[in-house]
């Protein structure tokens, strides 16, 4: 009954509550649903002792009931995958009878490409790492009107069928582009330490790295392990031998990070000395035509 549902939406998980439900509300004044006791007299209020013992959140995803999720198992932080992320999942996706016509204990797929129906990267996009949901997805979000083959040991999807599908985030793997024009790919595959130290802005890298090694570094944090794929118009190192028209993938570690001293905490003869130093670094960068890293040096000179 009306009454009833409203009542129970203003309680908490745990919450014990006693409510009285007006006719209106309750039914009894057009007698109405079919389940009130019939030796009830008409035009009465009800009163309901009500215990919430657990509740489970369902979120309409794309607003359309297309994709409905119910979170069994929040997941931790705020943090969620997007665009070209790498995500492994666990799943199980199930018809209405409860057959499953898919599943598996871990699989990894890029959003931007998709996996098994629609539905899979629109909810992933939603979810935390560790979180648990059930989806229930409509025919247009999953197979649509022309269902599904039976593939291998998998069952076929019959057409416009809706799928129940347990669903659960294990991890990601951060995707995107970085440099100039974002022309290089980073994947992160281990994060790094988000309170300790970060390069960008802060340190110089070491002269002996190249000029595409040093931006990768810049955007990394310490302890993070990430793999760079740099296109072949952007190769820059001169000791490596790459065949033409080939990128390049480092897999690249940050162990440590050493900051320079800040300038507001230098006495005037520091604050020249390291000007002088980083000024003689500029210029052999500027002279090898390492613009960009010469720049840099410049920059740290007027700090």
């Amino acid at each position: 009954m009306q009454g009833f549902s409203m009542a129970v939406s203003s309680m908490q998980a745990g919450e014990k509550a006693v409510f009285t439900i007006p006719p209106e509300l309750a039914g009894t004044k057009s007698r109405c649903p079919a389940d009130i006791p019939a030796n009830l007299p008409p035009n009465q209020a009800l009163q309901f002792d009500v215990e919430l013992i657990s509740l489970i959140t369902i979120t309409d995803i794309l607003d359309n009931e297309g994709i409905l999720k119910k979170t069994i198992k929040r997941g931790v932080g705020n943090d969620k995958p997007c665009d070209l992320d790498e995500v492994l999942v666990n799943y199980n996706a199930c018809l209405e009878d409860g057959m499953s016509v898919s599943m598996s204990e871990g699989v990894e797929f890029n959003l931007a490409e998709g996996f098994f129906c629609p539905a899979f990267a629109r909810a992933v996009e939603t979810m935390t790492e560790g979180e648990e949901v059930v989806l229930i997805v409509k025919p247009e979000y999953g197979f649509g009107e022309r269902g599904r083959p039976s593939i291998g040991d998998e069952a076929a999807v019959p057409p416009d069928a809706t799928l129940y599908v347990y669903l659960q985030l294990m991890s990601w793997k951060t995707v995107r582009h970085i440099g100039q024009n974002g022309t290089i790919l980073k994947k992160t595959l281990h994060r790094g330490n988000l309170e300790g130290q970060h390069t960008e802005n802060q340190a110089v890298v070491g002269e002996q790295v190249s000029d595409d090694l040093e931006e990768t570094v810049l955007t990394m944090w310490e302890g993070e392990v990430s793999l760079f794929t740099i296109p072949p118009q952007c190769l820059q190192d001169q000791h490596m031998v790459v065949p033409p028209g080939s990128s390049v993938t480092y897999e690249i570690e940050l162990v440590s990070v050493v900051n320079d001293k800040h300038p507001w905490l230098m006495s005037q003869a520091e604050s020249v000395e390291a000007a002088v130093e980083k000024e003689k670094e500029g210029d052999k960068l500027f002279g090898s035509s390492k613009y960009l890293r010469a720049y840099r040096r410049y920059y740290k000179v007027l700090n």
